[in-house]
This record gives structure tokens, C-alpha cells and sequence, in this order.
């Protein structure tokens, strides 16, 4: 089993805008709580769709999914970069502590007049979750993240918002990756027909794919049908150096890996924070007559983040896996993921 980590870390800060554009009211970033249903979330691919606010005062836990006194929520999903919702987005590599930390960036926006005259003092974000018994999202607003609004001294506060003041929400999700390179042992049968001949054994060594310039987005809506399950790629790809990243073929179109094969994740558990791909795979799919005769790294992509496998010959390090026929792969690969508790200030270092 090919199995990696991820922490997961929310913060916030907010502006209210006069008429004229002026900042009037606006808090440092803070930190705010991913509640049990917003870790779930991650796994379902709905986690940020709305932001709401509220006038309660009661501390986040993380069985919450809703906000004390509910007061609005924003009028239009987040707004951001291509299909992916994020407005920026940023890769920090820490070679002391061994860890990438990479977070997205949206923007929610509350015009003048949809909080007249109101104050605020908790938020969170919002989706519609994926109804397994109806087999569609769910007509209701589950919360995946709470905070109290706090005022520059780490004190609860209340913000009034006046009639004509428009509210804007950033927020950042960030996800904190383990540097670390882990190595794992795949076994391939040859095979004749269903019969297996013999069987080899290739070192697989797996990192975090460092970049993370590829189109697909950690925590981004999902595509196709693929509601609640979310989706997993493998694909074959040229690593540079060992270093965890990866070029395309240049005879494949540009953002695509030398082959994608696309895998439908098992069914997600609520509560267990992972998701895990199985499959086997026919050596021989990964390439075409003008592609290379071995495969010598695969990258996988889940929404969860992109991760690199480097592949050796156990018998001789310079040769990958013969691309015929003859020889299939089975692999087993999950992500987990849980809150992070570190020290934001260390985070947002370099």
C-alpha cells in the first residue's frame, strides 16, 4: 500500500468596503476550525462552495455544522482562477523542516445591502453535501469550518456592517505535505494470458510532487459524475533529477501526463479522513509505438494533491517496468489527511 499524509489548515481575514472603495473595517488572518463534516468535505470535493456569517458567540467545535445565529450567506459561490475557484494560490518548499505547504486562496463577497445594518461575530464555509440515499447535493447548507471573528489582540469581537458597506471574506486552505521520499516494493507478474509465468519485483520511491503546476487542484470541485467519490488519475510522466517533478511528453498535448488513466476511488467512509485507489493495470496501456520501452515514473493525482513514483528494477536500478503485454501492475495507493495544529507564523515563513 502506497499510503501518504496531508495536514489540513484553515484561515481568514476580512474587509468591509464604503461606497468609495475605503477599507473601513478589516482583521488580521486567523485561524478557524475544520469541523468533522468540513473534513469530510476534503474527501466529497465540497467544501468551499459559499461563506456565511452570523451574530453568535459561542466557541467552534467540531461536531458543529451550522453557525449559531445565522445572518447571511454570500450571494454567488467563490470567484477565481479558470474552473477551479481560487483566486491565487502558492507552493512554499522548507527544506530544514522537510515540508511543502501549499495553500488556495478565495474571495467571498457580500454586496452593499445584503447585511444592512447588522452585526457579524462568527463565520464559515458552506456546501451543499452529496445526499448518498437521494443520489444528488443536498438542498442544505452544511458548515465545513467555524470561527469566532477576533480582533487584533486574539479577542472575540463584533464588526457592524452598515447599510452601505459591502463585506469581503479571504480565505486560504492550506495543505502542509511531508518532503520525506517513502519506498515501497511492487510486485509484477508476467503473464500468458490469465496464466502467470513468473513475477518481479520493482522499488517504487514516492514524494510529494513538488511543483504542483499541473492543472489539477487539491480540493477542487470534482469532474464528471464523480459527485462523492471525488477523482484519482495515474499516468505516466519523465521525472527532472529525482527532485519531485516532472515534465510531459512533448508529443502529448500540453497538461497531459504521457497517458492518463483515470480510476473511480472506492466509496468514501464518513469519518475516516482517506481515500484509497486499487487497481491493475496491463504495462503496455501506459504508452504508445513512439514512447519509451520502460516505465520509469507514474504521478498520481487525486484532489487531494499530485504524488510522484520513481520506479527501479530491483536486480538493476537503470531499467523500469517493460511496457508489453506480458507484464501488469496491481497498486494500492491512499491519502490521508487530519487538522494541522503547527504554528501558523512557521508556516507562512520563507
Amino acid at each position: 500500500m502506497i499510503e501518504y499524509s496531508v495536514g489540513i489548515l484553515g484561515e481568514f481575514r476580512i474587509e468591509v468596503k464604503d461606497s468609495n472603495g475605503n477599507i473601513t473595517k478589516q482583521t488580521d488572518w486567523q485561524k478557524n476550525l475544520i469541523t468533522d463534516k468540513g473534513l469530510d468535505g476534503i474527501a466529497l470535493s465540497s467544501f468551499c462552495a459559499k461563506c456565511g456569517v452570523g451574530s453568535g458567540n459561542n466557541a467552534p467545535d467540531n461536531s458543529q455544522t451550522a453557525l449559531q445565529i445565522p445572518v447571511a450567506v454570500s450571494a454567488t459561490t467563490h470567484t477565481g482562477i479558470g474552473g477551479w475557484g481560487f483566486t491565487s494560490s502558492r507552493v512554499i518548499i522548507d527544506e530544514l523542516n522537510k515540508q511543502m505547504r501549499r495553500f488556495f486562496e478565495f474571495t467571498y463577497h457580500f454586496p452593499k445591502g445584503s447585511i444592512p445594518n447588522k452585526n457579524i461575530s462568527e463565520l464559515g464555509l458552506c456546501s451543499n453535501h452529496w445526499d448518498y440515499a437521494a443520489n444528488t447535493h443536498s438542498p442544505n447548507l452544511t458548515y465545513n469550518t467555524r470561527a469566532l471573528i477576533k480582533d487584533s489582540h486574539g479577542n472575540p469581537t463584533t464588526i457592524s456592517i452598515r447599510a452601505d458597506e459591502e463585506l469581503f471574506v479571504y480565505y486560504r486552505l492550506w495543505a502542509i505535505y511531508s518532503l520525506e521520499k517513502k519506498e515501497f516494493i511492487l510486485e509484477c507478474p508476467t503473464m500468458s494470458g490469465s496464466t502467470e509465468l513468473s513475477k518481479k519485483s520493482y522499488k517504487l520511491v514516492v514524494q510529494v510532487e513538488r511543483s504542483q503546476d499541473n492543472p489539477h487542484a487539491p480540493f477542487a470541485p470534482p469532474k464528471h459524475d464523480d459527485h462523492y467519490r471525488g477523482n484519482m488519475y495515474i499516468g505516466e510522466v519523465h521525472t527532472v533529477n529525482g527532485l519531485g517533478s516532472w515534465v510531459l511528453d512533448p508529443a502529448k498535448p500540453a497538461g497531459t501526463p504521457a497517458l492518463y488513466i483515470g480510476a473511480g476511488l472506492k466509496d468514501y467512509i464518513n469519518g475516516s479522513c482517506y481515500v484509497e485507489l486499487e487497481g491493475t493495470v496491463p504495462a503496455n496501456q501506459f504508452h504508445r509505438n513512439k514512447d519509451p520501452a520502460e516505465i520509469k515514473a507514474l504521478v498520481f493525482f487525486c484532489n487531494q494533491g499530485a504524488f510522484l513514483a520513481d520506479i527501479y528494477d530491483t536486480e538493476d536500478e537503470s531499467k523500469g517496468i517493460p511496457k508489453t503485454n506480458q507484464y501488469e501492475f496491481t497498486f494500492a495507493f491512499r491519502i490521508k489527511w487530519k487538522r494541522y495544529d503547527g504554528d501558523l507564523s512557521i508556516i507562512k515563513e520563507n
